[in-house]
């Protein structure tokens, strides 16, 4: 069975921005290569920064496009609160 990862937003901008060292780099593109997801939160983080520009939004968009995107519902929200 295939082992699927939430990415975090700063890992992705981090990963997008090539701030990790190469060994991390050639992981994370090994987990973006096969299955991964992300949750709602980090769309709305991703494509909410002020003074994006048309090219990294456009990068945030295939990055997205290509996720599991996990939605919240209540269940979620209370195991977080708690």
């Amino acid at each position: 069975m295939e082992q699927d990862y939430l990415i975090d937003t700063n890992v992705i901008i981090d990963y997008m921005s090539e701030r990790f060292p190469p060994k991390t780099l050639d992981f994370l593109d090994t987990i973006i290569n096969t299955t991964f997801s992300i949750s709602i939160t980090n769309k709305i983080e991703l494509l909410g920064f002020r003074n994006l520009s048309s090219t990294e939004e456009k990068q945030f968009q295939n990055f997205i496009q290509a996720a599991n995107i996990v939605f919240l519902h209540d269940g979620i929200v209370e195991e977080t609160i708690s």
